[in-house]
């Protein structure tokens, strides 16, 4: 075991072996970055059937989802600067360190900026980044604090008495649960072969989710007031309905209605379809009712298959994809019409007509 092995060194030997095995792992994450240069460059992740960079490397290499975003941001830097590349193999940059000054860099001032960096803690970048695009002062605020985390983490009684004589202070804060959670997933992120990212998620500074339980999430943001009074309004008017206010009750119902409405613009559904015969046009335009019943074959996911059979399965960026080109004669029918994620349908276009091909398809 080399554990034991490691106990039986001398303090010398121990720090020796530190030092070699930290210029394995510099090398090792310089290396890592260059080899994701190429897999972007030669589309291999969307081959294997991975929709994003993010995808590919958190399922392939199995690591965590920090680390997949560090690597896949900085994969990005260091193909537009190669720069990056030996100067992570020195030792002299960070991960972390390349994704906070990486939206500064230019072609003009990257060497200069990147020298800048070198050998500094992620907080001495982060001093730079600031001076570079200075952030405005907080303005001043007093707000009353909560007496316990739990107040935060599930509201119980979510009713705002504006009537009440008492100073209230309204916190624009709103945590959140669900009893149905779905998976929280981590943003993939646009590189230099113009990636686009995932099925949206909760990534902005401002939002969170959080697991709580099994099946039960915290979800929190911030919100305006008009958006607290339109709350209380439709508290007011479901009252009878949800006596305490429940915010989760109100969002679901309210996210029901939205996902109806969302499902009847973007893929043609209909409450009550009209039974039009399917018939083929000499247009690239999708009937409504092909709309509908490719959806519903293809369950809203990505149909690429990798050589390896691997499906891809996204659900973000979606388009309705003509198997046969319509350039080559492809109609708009149920069976000649498949649904795609952007960058595969980018992909196909580019194995039949060229990589500077333009695949112009309606993303719902």
């Amino acid at each position: 075991m080399f554990l034991e092995k490691i106990k039986k060194m001398k303090d010398q030997e121990i720090l020796k072996n530190l030092n070699v095995y930290n210029q394995q792992r510099r090398a090792a994450t310089a290396y890592i970055l260059a080899i994701l240069c190429e897999v972007v460059r030669r589309n291999l992740h969307l081959k294997e059937g991975y929709s994003t960079l993010f995808d590919f490397v958190l399922k392939e290499l199995h690591i965590d989802e920090g680390s997949v975003y560090n690597f896949t941001k900085a994969a990005d830097k260091a193909n537009k600067y190669p720069i990056i590349l030996a100067m992570v193999f020195k030792g002299e940059l960070h991960l972390s360190g390349i994704n906070i000054i990486g939206p500064h860099l230019t072609l003009a001032n990257h060497v200069d900026l990147l020298k800048q960096c070198r050998h500094l803690s992620k907080r001495q970048i982060q001093e730079i980044a600031v001076q570079l695009m200075p952030k405005p002062d907080v303005k001043d605020a007093i707000r009353k604090l909560p007496e316990t985390s739990r107040e935060i983490t599930k509201v119980k009684d979510s009713n705002i008495n504006l009537e009440s004589n008492t100073p209230q202070i309204i916190p624009k804060v709103m945590a959140l649960t669900s009893s149905s959670g779905a998976n929280e997933k981590n943003p993939s992120f646009e590189n230099s072969a113009n990636h686009s990212t995932t099925s949206a998620h909760l990534n902005s500074h401002k939002d969170h989710m959080e697991i709580l339980s099994p099946s039960k999430y915290k979800i929190q943001f911030t919100a305006s007031d008009e958006f607290k009074e339109k709350l209380q309004k439709v508290q007011d008017l479901m009252r009878q309905q949800c006596q305490n206010g429940d915010l989760e009750k109100i969002f679901g119902k309210a996210l029901d209605l939205l996902l109806e409405s969302e499902l009847k613009k973007k893929t043609g559904k209909a409450l009550k379809p009209r039974n039009i015969k399917m018939k083929a046009k000499n247009t690239r335009s999708i009937p409504a009712e092909v709309k509908r019943k490719v959806w519903q074959r293809d369950h809203g996911q990505c149909q690429f298959k990798s050589a390896s059979g691997k499906h891809c399965g996204a659900t973000g960026f979606l388009q309705y994809d003509h198997i046969k080109s319509y350039a080559k004669g492809g109609a708009a029918t149920f069976d000649n019409i498949q649904i795609l994620c952007q960058n595969h349908n980018r992909l196909k276009a580019e194995r039949e007509f060229g990589p500077l091909a333009k695949k112009i398809t309606k993303i719902f």
